[in-house]
């Protein structure tokens, strides 16, 4: 009877003793388990992203529910044409090529506003809200000129940088053959000699 107790005994122990080795202690059970980081930092950028689109998606809708009208709009492009001692019918032939004077348009490809600035140029130049009329050209002109001077004076080419991009018009110093651009540069200057005949 004495050695059944004595065997059941250290049955429990060596059991006790077993589960102890298999079950690890806290810390070391801290030290294997993964670590799970919550944060509200995405690496890919989506969520700053998002937070810009909403941020210009708010920003159109102000605008729009109070509507500029197109004298205004023509007024504020001769205003920094003038300030930026630009050719005021080439920026006015811009804006008509681009939007049709519309300060709400997007564009497929995203660009906005009445200059249809692309987000990261828009930025470049200071525009940070592109469905404001006055940052909008004042972004385009600043860039406009940037483009003047890498091209000494050449408006064709800067129309056309304008519209491509400056990559294509380096490499080839010339206005690229991209039908879009070709149209793009050759409205441009139409409407040039249209808009000086109109201006005082």
């Amino acid at each position: 009877m004495a050695m059944n107790r004595l065997t059941v005994i250290l049955a429990l122990l060596l059991s006790a003793s077993l589960l102890a080795a298999a079950v690890p202690n806290e810390a070391e059970a801290r030290k294997s388990a993964p670590i799970i980081e919550y944060t509200n930092f995405d690496p890919n950028g989506r969520l700053l992203v998002l937070e810009r689109e909403a941020q210009l998606a708010a920003a159109k809708a102000a605008a729009m529910r109070n509507p500029i009208s197109r004298d205004m709009i023509i007024r504020i492009i001769l205003r920094v044409s003038a300030e930026q001692g630009l050719d005021r019918a080439l920026l006015l032939a811009m804006a008509k090529a681009e939007s049709r004077l519309d300060p709400y348009a997007e564009s497929p490809v995203g660009a906005q506003g009445v200059m249809q600035l692309m987000p990261e140029t828009a930025k470049m130049f200071g525009c940070k809200n592109p469905f404001d009329v006055y940052q909008n050209v004042h972004g385009a002109g600043r860039y406009l000129t940037f483009l003047l001077k890498r091209y000494d004076g050449n408006v064709r080419l800067a129309v056309a940088a304008y519209n491509s991009g400056p990559a294509p018009v380096d490499r080839l110093r010339d206005v690229p053959p991209i039908g879009e651009t070709q149209q793009y540069v050759a409205k441009v200057l139409r409407y040039i000699d249209e808009i000086r005949l109109e201006l005082p």
